[in-house]
């Protein structure tokens, strides 16, 4: 899992990125305020399977009203300045801090989640078309994700079947995404799987594979 930090500076509309380390309990980084602007920072932070954005931060280092005064000092000492981009920093310091470790929990209740339900499996020979028996595969045993050729008992002549994940979804549903990008059918239906496709209870799909001219028929069961 890696950790982004995106600044935006409001007032000249440029953005840049920098990554955050992963201290193995959240994430940390540093951002310096280079001038006296209004910025954005938002934790962007993903994995093969996992992908999220924090709200955006607001840190307003312009000087403008509102952001914040210069106290003086009685006794007609001189007046000097609030630190406030020691005051920035830290806080800053604090909500990156805090913002990875939310992140990295929310990855591994993920990572952790369990799957229901069953696949009814059947491979068809496209030069025969003959069809192997249905072999129904529980998926109480995964957790967190799994590929399509573990349901295939790592056959490798279906190595390619690797590039198609399954993660647990809400409601007793599972996605299945193709990670190395491509089309697959769904009841009859050619579907875009880069981008994951959500399974319910009877969906039926068809996985045609280039290397070997085969086909892959899937039935989700709840």
């Amino acid at each position: 899992m890696k950790a982004t930090l995106v600044v935006k500076d409001v007032d000249t509309g440029k953005s840049e990125e920098q990554p955050l380390e992963n201290t193995g309990s959240g994430f940390a980084g540093t951002f310096e305020v280079p001038d006296n602007h209004k910025y954005e920072l938002v934790i962007r932070a993903e994995e093969d399977s996992f992908y999220r954005e924090s709200e955006p931060i607001t840190i307003n280092a312009s000087g403008a009203a509102g952001s914040g005064s210069q106290p003086t000092t009685s006794g007609g000492e001189q007046d000097k300045p609030f630190p406030w981009l020691p005051v920035i920093l830290g806080v800053v310091a604090l909500i990156v801090v805090g913002v990875g470790v939310w992140f990295l929990m929310g990855w591994l209740k993920r990572k952790n989640r369990g799957f229901v339900g069953q696949m009814v499996v059947e491979i068809r020979d496209e030069n025969t078309g003959d069809k192997s028996y249905p072999q129904y595969k529980k998926l109480v045993s995964f957790r967190g994700r799994f590929h399509l050729h573990q349901l295939l008992q790592l056959d490798p002549e279906l190595k390619e079947t690797e590039k198609y994940v399954f993660t647990p979804s809400n409601g007793d549903r599972i996605i299945i995404r193709n990670t190395a990008g491509g089309t697959l059918e769904k009841s009859g239906r050619a579907v875009d799987a880069s981008s994951g496709v959500e399974l319910k209870n009877g969906d039926r799909l068809s996985i045609p594979l280039q290397q070997a001219d085969k086909t892959i028929l899937i039935e989700y069961l709840v």
